[in-house]
């Protein structure tokens, strides 16, 4: 995966001591890496998919479901494409394994 995300912060002039300086980047690079693993997560959802039932490669897209999991970069929230296979009828979600839903 390869992409470009760009963004501007704002660190006031006045903020003269280092540890309002470190707050306030350490806050800003949570939130822009918490993009980057929605972006990657979003990347991975559009992939060619297989039933896990059958087999078959006829998946038919129903739209997305926002899912909260917990990282080391405290909650994320994800959008999980809803698939339903057209061969044998299983409906599912992208890949489960290493999800963990927060309530």
């Amino acid at each position: 995966m390869q992409g470009t995300i760009t963004r501007t912060i704002q660190i006031p002039d006045g903020a003269q001591r280092i540890n309002e300086n470190e707050e306030r980047i350490h806050s800003f690079g949570l939130s822009l890496t918490r993009e980057l693993l929605r972006e990657a997560w979003q990347n991975s959802q559009n992939r060619h998919w297989s039933c896990e039932v059958c087999g078959s490669e006829k998946i038919i897209r129903r739209g997305y479901r926002d899912y909260t999991v917990m990282t080391i970069l405290g909650r994320v929230k994800l959008r999980r494409a809803r698939v339903r296979c057209h061969e044998c009828g299983k409906a599912g979600r992208a890949s489960d394994s290493g999800l963990k839903k927060v309530v």
